[in-house]
């Protein structure tokens, strides 16, 4: 190869190398641009933050001042609402104060006729207590009475008292005779089975004393026994109550079957007066009246009937000795439908208890 061959053919390489080495040359130019672009913007960039930030706190201060202003703004307008408020009370004092002032002329204008008016009226109060004296004085006389009418009535209630007392002794007193007379009549009655008994046992034996006698022989001294112990044994063996004997008593012959007794106390207090029961002795073939105690824990109710529903007459307490008259049927308490008819101690009233409720004494009553 000839050297303008090769000139021929390195030629266009160096042109290339040429226009490469510019366009480098270029490129550095340009990185060297860019790189100042970019540093320019990064400080463009940083000062926009700070603007940034300056202008955030600046609104926050802005925003704490109109917080601020508003607060203000809010008291003055309060303090704007006081103050017409204020206005408005010395408006309406001021109004109340001119006619306030505006009476007292009219009140000035008019204190003649009050004043008239007023002696009028201390005229008329004077009067009205000289009433009320009249009437103080008209009330205490009947305080008076009242309060004499009231020593009557005490000493009308202590005489009532005694007039009880004294028919409670009378009533225990023939409760007491007419006890006794049952008694005597009982044993009247005993004596009598007794001489039935008798007669009845004497008469074998006396068969057999007999027919002893005959199968001895000895009829005529039995002859004269018998015309000497004839009479006599006829008499023994006679019964009382065919023949009209009686072993009663003298006093229990001559008293009736039953003894009505009237028991009314006079009342000492202002109500209407209670009616007492009549109190009659029962008949000789009726139990005696027998002491019974109240065995409850809590007491026992004395009603008006034998029924729980019934009206309670008396609350009986603990160990309260009551007088059973009469045993009845009544409404089934405690698997239990007997009854005790009783006589109330203190008003001499017949009330019921149930027998569940009373029980027999402890220890036997003294005497």
């Amino acid at each position: 190869m000839t050297l303008e061959e090769e000139t021929f053919r390195i030629g266009p390489l160096q042109a290339n190398l040429q226009s490469a080495e510019q366009e480098r040359d270029s490129l550095k130019q340009k990185f060297v641009e860019v790189k100042k672009e970019r540093v320019e913007e990064r400080r463009v960039r940083n000062s926009l933050t700070r603007e940034r930030d300056t202008l955030k706190e600046e609104r926050d201060s802005t925003r704490r001042n109109l917080r601020k202003l508003r607060e203000e703004w809010d008291g003055l307008e309060r303090k704007l609402v006081a103050v017409e408020k204020e206005r408005n009370k010395e408006r309406r004092a001021r109004i109340s104060l001119t006619n306030e002032h505006d009476t007292l002329k009219r009140e000035r204008d008019n204190t003649g006729e009050e004043r008239d008016e007023l002696r009028n009226k201390l005229k008329s109060a004077r009067q009205m207590l000289g009433k009320a004296r009249k009437e103080r004085d008209q009330y205490r006389d009947e305080r008076d009475a009242l309060k004499e009418e009231r020593g009557r009535l005490r000493q009308e209630r202590d005489e009532a008292g005694l007039a009880r007392e004294k028919l409670d002794d009378k009533y225990w007193k023939l409760k007491d005779q007419w006890n006794r007379e049952k008694d005597s009549i009982r044993a009247g009655k005993l004596v009598t089975v007794l001489f039935r008994f008798a007669r009845l046992a004497l008469i074998p034996v006396l068969i057999i004393v007999l027919a002893v006698l005959l199968n001895s022989g000895s009829r005529a001294w039995l002859g004269r026994v018998a015309g000497r112990v004839g009479p006599a044994l006829a008499l023994l063996l006679e019964d009382p109550l065919r023949s009209g004997a009686s072993v009663q008593p003298a006093e229990m012959r001559q008293s009736p079957a039953t003894i009505p007794l009237q028991v009314t106390p006079r009342s000492t207090s202002t109500s209407a007066p209670t009616r007492m029961p009549t109190s009659t002795v029962s008949p000789l073939s009726e139990p005696a009246p027998q002491q019974l105690v109240v065995v409850e824990t809590v007491g026992a109710n004395a009603r008006a009937c034998p029924r729980m529903e019934c009206e309670v007459l008396a609350k009986l307490v603990r160990g309260s000795q009551t007088n059973v008259m009469d045993e009845v049927r009544g409404e089934t308490y405690r698997d239990s439908a007997l009854w005790y008819r009783i006589a109330l101690s203190d008003s001499f009233e017949e009330a019921f208890v149930h027998s569940s409720l009373l029980g027999p004494p402890l220890t036997a009553p003294d005497g």
